[in-house]
């Protein structure tokens, strides 16, 4: 939907559709920070492989969580944010 940059061009942010921003390298193209944005001002910091949280307001535990396959029947099954550990900032 959207995007800026850096004033030094080494940067890029972008905004789309799925409620998600994303900080870029402008250089190498490489995914920096994911920010995922909730209803009523509440957010997540994703590591940009999407294999943890670097932060997340107090409220945001109402909409994160896991999304693992169940090995034993294939189906997707959705675990709790804390489930591999405290989430950090919402301390």
């Amino acid at each position: 939907w959207a995007c800026g940059w850096s004033p030094d061009a080494s940067r890029l942010v972008s905004a789309g559709a799925d409620g998600m921003l994303r900080l870029w390298d402008a250089v190498s193209g490489k995914s920096l920070t994911i920010i995922q944005i909730f209803r009523d001002r509440e957010y997540a910091v994703l590591e940009p492989a999407g294999s943890g949280f670097r932060s997340a307001s107090p409220g945001a535990w109402r909409w994160l969580g896991w999304q693992l396959k169940d090995p034993a029947t294939g189906r997707l099954e959705r675990l709790p944010a804390e489930t591999f550990g405290p989430i950090p900032g919402m301390t």
